[in-house]
This record gives structure tokens, sequence and C-alpha cells, in this order.
């Protein structure tokens, strides 16, 4: 859970910093970097969410 956390505060970090700099090289820089963290947060949420299904079933196989 930790590492979504520290993942949404860097997006919203990236954020406040692309919307400062008006430079369009950081800017696509920036953009990507972003791109990138949003894929890796979409990831680790759904390995999150398959985890927490599994252990769902498995609850409901033992009773």
């Amino acid at each position: 859970m930790s590492n979504i956390v520290g993942i949404l505060n860097v997006l919203v970090y990236i954020r406040s910093i692309s919307s400062t700099i008006k430079s369009p090289c950081i800017h696509r820089f920036y953009a990507k970097l972003n791109a990138k963290l949003t894929l890796l947060l979409l990831l680790l949420l759904r390995i999150k969410v398959i985890n927490y299904f599994f252990f769902l079933r498995l609850i409901i196989r033992i009773f």
C-alpha cells in the first residue's frame, strides 16, 4: 500500500512541476514520466485487486 501512496505523491509533484515550467522539452519529459508512473500505478492497483479477489475466493472455499 505504501508503494501506491508513494507513486501518487510523485504524480502530484510532477503535475505541480509541469504546470509551472514553460519549456516544451522539459514539459514533454515530465509528461512521459507522468504516463509511465500512471501505468505503474494502474499495474500495482491491478495486482492488489487480483490478490484481494484471490484471497476472497480462498476464504469462500474454506467456509
